[in-house]
């Protein structure tokens, strides 16, 4: 179901997607409708894990739908596709990395027609093919890349067209391969770098500077630098010169330099799991914990210090929205919207 509802928490408009055949893909995980709405402010697109794509006005009205399993192949992922359409000026970009397939997609925002496809060429195994993240805009100086990243390789794109002008290796390396290295975590960029977080078991974390081209492996000249402790299913927090991963089994908040790597601290905070990413307003991070219903503060910077611990009596495994003063939580059974007041 996509939803509309006001600042005041009034629905405006609902509208059914697909065909929801199983409502937990997982037990007590998301369900299909784990993906991220993507607008510009005049259309909103969604996706879900039926394949079902569809773009609606802020009025509540179709502009255009399609299905993607049918454009691109049967889907198969284990745990559902809840990669989330990116849209980025007249287009939409879509990653479909899974193990019947591995294909990158632009389409016409205002159509939903295709204006490319091209494969994405991997020699990953089993689940190690698979992937849940969400197609990034790296914004360099120069010209704008679309990165990719899953099915053990990170990879730069022209937006234009599609093709591959880079791709970096050694995620998992065949020496000690894991065939479910299957990456969730969506990278973040800046200008001048891009970090990515892999998988659970201290996979890596990988630090990369602009100007890549051609096939690289570790310890390449873009390579900023490499460490263990990747965070699984949480997106980093990339503030004022730190890098924050929140491990999704452990509870652990793990703060790095992001010029260096080195650790700045790492802390637990919660035995419970995480699923959603840490982010940052007026100088705090905001952790939300999945099962203890608990979304606790820190203080940013290279030191620990513990601000607030808030409960809500819900469960979350999506990210808090900051906006105009308020966060915006998503649980499983409610949607929340917090503010100061002046009292």
């Amino acid at each position: 179901m996509l939803m509309s509802l006001s600042t005041a928490g009034h629905v405006l408009w609902e509208k059914p997607l697909g065909a929801t055949g199983h409502p937990h893909l997982k037990p007590d995980e998301p369900n299909e409708s784990g993906s991220n709405p993507s607008t510009d402010g005049k259309h909103v697109i969604a996706l879900v894990s039926s394949g079902d794509l569809c773009c609606y006005d802020f009025d509540g009205n179709k502009i255009w739908d399609c299905n993607i399993e049918d454009r691109y192949g049967a889907f198969q992922i284990e745990h559902g596709i809840h990669t989330s359409p990116l849209l980025y000026e007249d287009r939409l970009y879509l990653a479909l990395l899974h193990r019947k397939a591995h294909w990158i997609v632009c389409l016409d925002k205002n159509t939903g027609k295709e204006i490319w496809k091209v494969p994405r060429p991997t020699n990953a195994e089993l689940e190690s093919r698979e992937a849940y993240t969400t197609p990034i805009i790296w914004p360099l100086a120069g010209e704008k890349q679309l990165v990719i990243v899953g099915s053990d390789y990170i990879t730069g794109h022209s937006l234009a067209d599609g093709s591959e002008i880079w791709r970096v290796g050694d995620l998992n390396p065949k020496s000690n391969y894991k065939t479910d290295f299957r990456i969730i975590a969506t990278p973040v960029a800046t200008p001048d770098m891009l970090l990515v977080g892999t998988v659970r078991d201290n996979g890596p974390i990988i630090a990369l500077k602009p100007g890549l081209r051609g096939t690289l492996s570790a310890g390449n000249p873009f390579e900023l630098w490499r460490a263990k402790g990747a965070p699984d299913v949480a997106s980093p927090l990339l503030v004022d010169g730190y890098a924050y991963f929140m491990h999704a089994a452990r509870g652990d908040l793990l703060v790095l330099d992001a010029k260096t790597g080195k650790e700045a601290y790492k802390q637990n905070i919660s035995n419970t799991n995480y699923r959603a990413s840490p982010v940052y307003a007026d100088g705090k991070v905001y952790l939300t914990g999945r099962g203890d219903g608990n979304v606790t503060v820190v203080k940013a910077g290279p030191k620990f210090e513990r601000l607030a611990v808030n409960h809500l009596d819900d469960n979350f495994a999506a990210s808090p929205v900051i906006a105009d003063g308020r966060i915006y939580l998503r649980g499983y059974n409610n949607l929340y919207a917090i503010q100061k007041t002046d009292n």
